[in-house]
């Protein structure tokens, strides 16, 4: 029996306009990922650098945290692109440098959580005393050091640049992992290790709050006005360590997948791996770069209304920071005037 052509040529056209509308979608879903993750974190920028009262230490490694989720947005515009050529277009080396760009961006993740949870751990261990955890020339030095070393060491001439690129997905049909060991080491490094640590001092947060809540509930037949300063300070330090625990079953969640796809990819080659799934993966691991902001608009009401003036009243946040330049300008007036008074007291 000779077959309709008419019948083949419509199920070939069925074919070729579900693959369209699949392209399409996933393109749709890459396209949202990528404006909530820029939108979500430019309202944190924003926030944490209009709003005195959001410049803390900690709210400064969530504003660098924000930046480096923002950075990884250049990734996803590339592979987003590969998606829609369904090939890489740009050449070997803008596929080396864009693959190490999400890699190093993802461990200087890891390492902010990892700063963020001995930040805390520093500043609930004592909450009698209302303190910086360190020094303002400590945290800089550490986010520094959080931005340079794994820039430097994932971007070693050791590295196997070849197998990173066929994990992201930009080169096809890589058979055998080169370098299995320095891809080995940097695991170790910037996933296992900082791990470890985030463990353990999650372990040794959850002890010091049950000593200071057993500390408080004796406290309270005294009823004296620092016992109650001391629970609401500890009350906000068990909101965060909370809030904390969302971001980092976020991240575990978002990238576990993308590290077990690695492993597996390490001993049996990427050339096993589908690429639809190796795009499914990567994805997953790019949309943590959007729950940050999520998590703390759900969770801090100080950023919940920040958000809401920023998108609600722009004219009365630019007002805001007019007022408090001014407020900055005559403080700072009023210093050197008194400076000023005083000297022409003592020469005469």
């Amino acid at each position: 029996m000779i077959p309709d052509n008419s019948t083949l040529g419509n199920s070939t056209l069925n074919e070729g306009d579900t693959k369209d509308g699949l392209l399409y979608l996933r393109l749709m879903v890459c396209v949202m990922i990528m404006i909530a993750t820029v939108f979500g974190n430019v309202l944190v920028c924003f926030a944490v650098l209009i709003y005195r009262n959001l410049r803390t230490q900690t709210n400064m490694v969530l504003l660098s945290l924000a930046v480096s989720d923002l950075l990884m947005v250049i990734s996803m515009a590339f592979n987003s692109t590969m998606i829609l050529h369904n090939k890489w277009i740009f050449g070997s080396t803008m596929c080396t440098v864009v693959s190490s760009l999400a890699l190093t961006l993802c461990f200087i993740s890891i390492l902010h959580l990892c700063l963020l949870s001995i930040d805390r751990y520093l500043l609930i261990k004592k909450p009698f005393k209302p303190r910086n955890s360190m020094s303002k020339r400590t945290l800089i030095i550490l986010m520094v050091l959080i931005w340079l070393v794994p820039s430097v060491v994932v971007n070693l001439p050791y590295a196997d640049f070849e197998f990173r690129s066929s994990v992201f997905g930009c080169l096809k049909n890589t058979s055998q992992h080169h370098n299995p060991s320095s891809t080995f080491l940097l695991v170790v490094i910037f996933v296992i290790v900082p791990f470890l640590v985030l463990s353990y001092v999650y372990v040794c947060l959850f002890k010091v709050v049950r000593h200071h809540a057993r500390c408080i509930v004796d406290l309270q037949p005294d009823q004296n006005d620092s016992g109650a300063k001391t629970g609401l300070r500890l009350e906000i330090q068990v909101k965060f360590i909370k809030t904390f625990a969302f971001v980092i079953g976020a991240f575990l969640l978002c990238y576990t997948p993308f590290f077990v796809l690695g492993s597996y990819a390490s001993s049996k080659g990427t050339g096993t791996i589908s690429s639809n799934v190796i795009s499914l993966v990567t994805w997953l691991a790019f949309c943590n770069s959007f729950c940050n902001p999520v998590v703390y608009g759900l969770r801090y009401k100080q950023f919940r209304e920040a958000f809401r003036k920023i998108l609600c009243s722009p004219q009365a946040v630019v007002s805001s920071r007019q007022t408090e330049s001014i407020s900055r300008i005559g403080s700072a007036g009023r210093t050197n005037f008194t400076v000023d008074a005083s000297s022409h007291v003592i020469t005469a």
